[in-house]
């Protein structure tokens, strides 16, 4: 069963939603549609209505077989502590994968970690992102007066947060690659010369970078997305992992996915 949440019904017809609900119709897969709203499930007909049913008793049932949820970071957080039937829980942590890779094969290597009243940095830009892939913020590039701002801020979540800071690199593209069961299944260019572009297909060597990896470090996980960057030089770097069912898939082949997804339940 997967359960496809429905962040919004106005979004674009080639967001991962559409993609994912095209790809499990296409396959005639059992799917239901689901809303999310303060950690409650509202499970929802086709045309986007609340369904007539008991929602939790409902959803228990659903969890008592394998499950694939899709969605967002909350969908993924509202399951984290179900020890069954939830196929995607075998990525490690940032922390631990960064003990686990060379600090070398990242693109922010010689970073700094720690909380935000810890860090500091001379230098007059940063790229600043959260360690986790919970995202409290987005990963960007920061002055050193911004910095400084975001150090003061009176969000305490920020200062509970652990933080990277690293010098700003020259990105020539990035491509995002969708790993089940320690292969790779499709993958997306997401920017050219930093601009959003999603066409082409992913490069050989990016492609050869990433199957390194997963030889080389098989510990890391079992179903993930890892995001690659080719550098102005021409070298590859590691931009980050995250959780698969919480990536958006951009043109990358979603029915590929649903049918590695499917497989994987089963």
């Amino acid at each position: 069963m997967f359960l496809l949440q429905e962040i919004t019904n106005n979004q674009p017809e080639d967001s991962s939603y559409f993609q994912y609900r095209q790809a499990l119709t296409k396959k005639k897969i059992e799917f239901e549609i689901v809303t999310l709203k303060n950690n409650k499930l509202t499970f929802l007909n086709r045309d986007f209505t609340p369904k007539d049913i008991n929602h939790e008793q409902h959803l228990q049932k659903i969890m008592a077989e394998p499950f694939v949820p899709l969605g967002s970071i909350s969908m993924k957080n509202l399951f984290a502590n179900v020890e069954t039937n939830v196929f995607y829980k075998s990525l490690k942590s940032n922390n631990e994968l960064f003990e686990i890779i060379p600090n070398s094969l990242w693109l922010n290597a010689g970073n700094a970690t720690g909380l935000l009243k810890d860090l500091e940095t001379n230098l007059p830009t940063i790229f600043f992102r959260p360690v986790n892939t919970d995202k409290i913020v987005n990963g960007q590039i920061l002055t050193n007066h911004e910095f400084q701002q975001m150090k003061q801020s009176q969000n305490l979540k920020l200062h509970e947060e652990t933080f990277s800071i690293s010098p700003v690199q020259d990105i020539k593209s990035e491509s995002r690659f969708f790993i089940v069961k320690n292969k790779i299944i499709t993958s997306s260019n997401y920017t050219k010369n930093k601009v959003f572009d999603k066409s082409g297909s992913v490069s050989k060597t990016k492609t050869n970078f990433v199957k390194k990896i997963l030889e080389q470090y098989p510990e890391i996980g079992s179903s993930f997305v890892i995001d690659i960057c080719e550098l102005a030089d021409g070298s590859m770097c590691i931009v980050e992992f995250n959780d698969i069912q919480a990536s958006g898939t951009y043109s990358a082949d979603a029915e590929k996915l649903i049918v590695a997804f499917n497989t994987l339940q089963i």
